[in-house]
């Protein structure tokens, strides 16, 4: 088999005929096979914290840039703390709220950081590594703090459950295939390849060091690719489920009430900018359900909790308000 067919066999490899062209493979081949095989592996590991930041601080930026900049004032001179403008104050203050929302998280030890972007559509994200954003659209709709910090806390469970990283993880190995079937082409691919040959070669760990690539548009393509995908297809419905409900338990620990952010998910429009997310009338439903399970016996603990009344709902106060 000439070096000219290589190509095609990748194809066949990744249609998935690996059982079928394997055998009649050359050494040079086989050895794609393998290391195609490992792409795929590269793909299911666990991410490191490294890795994670990396890519996660590549995904914030994008969804800055999407979202208009963020709504915060630098500095006026290099070492000079930032004025105390109306954006900086809202910014330091989401960072309180959600700090605290963060700290009772999973993943506590996240250096978790919180922004408002100019856009005026209502939606929120969250990258790898603890970063989340809310619009100043999203801002302006909320009615409470309850209902605010109920947005940061699903952001903050997407994150602590690693839901992106499951989608990154795909990408990863994608990236990875493509590189080699760039190599196997017979291209200028040795830049696009190194990092992905030292992860496959790293035995169980498959740490990609996304600082020390070859090729440094690499991370850039990958965040890009990782953005476009929750984009355009979402998380999946189970994972959008339980980060309500997680959204849910963190605002009873930190006295809010969680009934008032079920409330807010009944503002939302099917297929506004929520597009990919379950049907906000199925999202009140199952949360009011589970909500109602966590409701003590009668003989245990009793009622006084329940349904949460008692629990704080302050309204938007004055730093946030300046900016809506």
């Amino acid at each position: 088999m000439s070096r000219q067919m290589i190509p095609l066999v990748m194809v066949a490899l990744l249609l998935g005929g690996c059982a079928i062209v394997e055998p009649l493979l050359p050494a040079q081949a086989r050895e794609a096979v393998e290391r195609n095989r490992k792409c795929a592996e590269l793909g299911d590991l666990q991410i490191a914290v490294e890795e994670e930041n990396a890519i996660g601080s590549v995904v914030a930026v994008n969804w800055i840039s999407d979202g208009g900049g963020l709504i915060v004032d630098p500095a006026s001179r290099r070492g000079a703390k930032p004025a105390p403008t109306k954006g900086n104050q809202a910014s330091r203050y989401l960072n309180v709220v959600g700090g605290n929302l963060g700290a009772q998280s999973e993943r506590p030890t996240l250096e978790w950081t919180f922004g408002i972007l100019e856009a005026s559509e209502v939606n929120a994200f969250s990258s790898p590594g603890g970063y989340v954003f809310v619009t100043r659209g999203l801002v302006s709709e909320v009615e409470n703090m309850a209902q605010l910090a109920g947005v940061l806390a699903h952001e903050i469970a997407h994150v602590s459950n690693r839901d992106a990283l499951q989608v990154y993880g795909s990408v990863k190995a994608n990236q990875c295939r493509t590189a080699l079937a760039t190599e196997m082409a017979g291209k200028e691919a040795a830049t696009q390849v190194t990092g992905f040959d030292s992860a496959i070669q790293s035995g169980t760990a498959g740490y990609l060091d996304l600082n020390n690539l070859t090729n440094a548009l690499q991370l850039q393509k990958m965040g890009d690719e990782l953005v476009d995908t929750i984009t355009s297809k979402g998380y999946a419905e189970k994972d959008e489920f339980e980060a309500d409900e997680v959204a849910a338990g963190l605002l009873i620990s930190a006295g809010y009430d969680p009934n008032e952010y079920v409330k807010f998910l009944g503002k939302l429009e099917a297929g506004g900018s929520f597009a990919n997310h379950p049907d906000p009338a199925e999202r009140q439903a199952k949360l009011e359900t589970w909500l109602a399970g966590q409701k003590p016996s009668p003989d245990a603990f009793g009622n006084a909790d329940y349904p949460f009344t008692s629990y704080a709902k302050p309204s938007i106060p004055k730093v946030l308000a300046a900016i809506r």
